[in-house]
This record gives C-alpha cells, sequence and structure tokens, in this order.
C-alpha cells in the first residue's frame, strides 16, 4: 500500500485536477441552466466560476505533484547513497 508512494501521490494530484475541473464545468453549467430575475449575470457568473475554477484546480495540483515528485527523488537518491556507502564499505575492507 506504501511502496512507491511518490507516483501514488502524482496520480493523485492528476486525478484531483480533473475533478476539480470537472466540477467547475458542473458548476458553469448550473449558473447557466439558473432561470433568474438577474439574467445576463448568471452567464457572467458561470463564466467566472469555469475559468477560476479550472485554474485553482490546476495550480493547486501543482503543488501536490511536486511533493510527489519530492518524494520520488528523495527515494531514488537514498538508493544511489546506500549503493555509494556499499562500494566504500566494500573498498575499505578490501586493503
Amino acid at each position: 500500500m506504501f511502496t512507491n508512494i511518490g507516483r501514488k501521490i502524482k496520480v493523485l494530484a492528476w486525478v484531483v485536477c480533473i475533478v476539480g475541473m470537472l466540477a467547475s464545468f458542473v458548476g458553469a453549467v448550473r449558473f447557466w441552466s439558473m432561470d433568474s430575475f438577474y439574467g445576463d449575470e448568471n452567464i457572467l457568473v458561470g463564466f467566472v466560476v469555469l475559468i477560476v475554477g479550472a485554474l485553482i484546480s490546476w495550480v493547486g495540483s501543482f503543488f501536490t505533484y511536486g511533493f510527489g515528485q519530492l518524494i520520488e527523488k528523495t527515494e531514488e537518491n537514498n538508493y544511489h547513497l546506500n549503493q555509494i556507502g556499499h562500494m566504500l564499505y566494500e573498498m575499505k575492507n578490501q586493503k
């Protein structure tokens, strides 16, 4: 469950971004379909919800995706440092 967590976080960021964009679209359609006394204001609000909601979902996913990338790179660096440590230990014991 907790193996390859960096990749899972990056996939989660992608999924949350898509769901947020779809929710923004649904919210915009909801405003566009409302019958209201105000009329044209619902169309404007719908476009604002669509654009701002999609941008917030997209920009918000940067941080989650970046965190997943950071975890992946840290695990990779840790693996390589362990390999270097083993090589140094073997070189030291050969003398």
